[in-house]
């Protein structure tokens, strides 16, 4: 990883012509502030290697597993993608989130379907809550990006979110306390 006081970005440019161009203009907006690197995803091996940061749209799975073995704080880019939509896009969209530190979309609707999605996954857990009740260190709305570079400045400066997981025997102690189950098989 870059030892600079500039985070050193790597931004991965999407196939598509749409993603492209605004990879490029968040690229640009990014430069003054940290180094920018643009790939594809054919070369985010490559890339991860020296990289600080990794802001990523939802790729295939198998680069979810890749970044995340990597331990670069990854920003997942969720602007455009629905849950909605094909169950390919959603089920990349889903194993990218298992991996991301933190996650972007266009605005406080495409918010809160992420954050139920988010929440039915696991991903939000009571003491993340207690910690940030707006959530918005892990899942921000960012209307466009290409026009100011500060909340994405915040997030590659700001300190690494802990990543709390689901703990299956927590929850089933607490359940049994509350007299709702017996026993939870494993």
């Amino acid at each position: 990883m870059g030892t600079s006081p500039r985070p050193d970005v790597l931004v991965v440019v999407p196939d598509d012509p749409a993603g492209a161009s605004l990879a490029a203009g968040l690229s640009d907006r990014l430069a003054g502030v940290a180094a920018v690197t643009t790939v594809r995803a054919d070369g985010l091996a490559q890339g991860l290697r020296r990289a600080d940061v990794v802001l990523t749209p939802p790729l295939a799975a198998d680069l979810a597993r890749l970044v995340a073995g990597s331990g670069v704080r990854t920003v997942l880019d969720l602007r455009g993608t629905s849950p909605l939509g094909t169950a390919a896009a959603r089920d990349a969209a889903i194993a990218w989130l298992d991996v991301a530190d933190h996650t972007i979309v266009v605005g406080d609707r495409e918010r809160d379907v992420w954050l139920g999605v988010m929440m039915s996954r696991r991903l939000i857990t009571v003491e993340r809550y207690d910690d940030d009740p707006s959530l918005r260190a892990v899942i921000d709305a960012l209307p466009d990006p290409s026009q100011t570079a500060e909340p994405f400045v915040r997030l590659l400066t700001a300190a690494r979110p802990p990543r709390p997981r689901w703990q299956r025997s927590r929850v089933a102690r607490r359940l049994r306390t509350a007299g709702l189950t017996r026993r939870i098989p494993r």
